[in-house]
C-alpha cells in the first residue's frame, strides 16, 4: 500500500520545521562570520591601497596582514564547518525519509486490520 501524499508532505514540513529551527543559530554565526571576513577582506583591501601609495609603513602594512590572516583563517574555518554540517543535515534527512515511509506503511496495515480488511 502507498502512502497517502498528506502524511509525506506532513512528515517532511515536520523534517524541515524541526532543522530549521535547530539551524537558525548556527545561520545566525555562519552570516556573522560571512559579514566579518567580508570586512577583513576589506581591511586588507586599503591596508594594500595605502601601503602602495606610501601612507603607511611596511611594518605597519606587516603587522594588519598577519592580524587579519590569523582572523580570516579562523572565520573561513568556520565557515567550512557549517557547510560541512548542513552537507551531514542533508544525508541524515535523507536517510530519515524511508523510515517515516515504512512508519505510514505501517500506520496503514494496522488501519486495515482494525478495520477488518
Amino acid at each position: 500500500m502507498k502512502p497517502q501524499k498528506e502524511f509525506y508532505s506532513l512528515f517532511r514540513k515536520i523534517l524541515k520545521d524541526v532543522t530549521d529551527i535547530q539551524n537558525v543559530q548556527q545561520d545566525i554565526d555562519h552570516e556573522s562570520n560571512l559579514r566579518q571576513l567580508e570586512l577583513l577582506e576589506k581591511r586588507k583591501a586599503s591596508a594594500k591601497t595605502l601601503i602602495l601609495a606610501g601612507d603607511l609603513e611596511g611594518g605597519d602594512y606587516r603587522e594588519i596582514q598577519s592580524e587579519i590572516k590569523g582572523k580570516i583563517e579562523v572565520l573561513q574555518t568556520g565557515i567550512a564547518a557549517y557547510k560541512q554540517a548542513l552537507e551531514k543535515g542533508v544525508v541524515k534527512l535523507v536517510k530519515l525519509e524511508p523510515l517515516f515511509l515504512d512508519l505510514v506503511n505501517h500506520y496503514h496495515r494496522e488501519r486495515v486490520l482494525i478495520n477488518g480488511f
